[in-house]
């Protein structure tokens, strides 16, 4: 049984070539609390997490979480504070087509 577990001012980068334009998101000063985590897992462990999401060079936002989770069922609250839309761009293009009339 680990009491806690803690990561702190990680980062995690993600870019896709598969859309179009590419992707490139990161979530910076990354940190990470888990406690009570055991293998085989009786109960669920309880996390938080928190990142600045970084889109290409620039800040695009924070993201918080914070939950409950085991090897069977999560339960998480996230919150994500001042994201603009172009951030996710990418993925958004896809799905979104805007009419133009006039």
């Amino acid at each position: 049984r680990l009491a806690r577990l803690e990561l702190a001012d990680a980062q995690l980068r993600w870019q896709d070539a598969g859309v179009r334009p590419a992707a490139a998101l990161a979530l910076a000063g990354l940190g990470l609390q888990v406690d009570g985590v055991a293998w085989p897992m009786e109960a669920p462990a309880a996390f938080s997490a928190s990142a600045e999401l970084r889109a290409g060079p620039r800040a695009a936002g924070m993201l918080k979480l914070d939950g409950r989770a085991s090897d069977r069922s999560a339960q998480v609250q996230a919150v994500l504070d001042a994201v603009p839309l172009d951030a996710f761009a990418p993925y958004l293009a896809q799905v979104l087509v805007p009419r133009v009339e006039g």
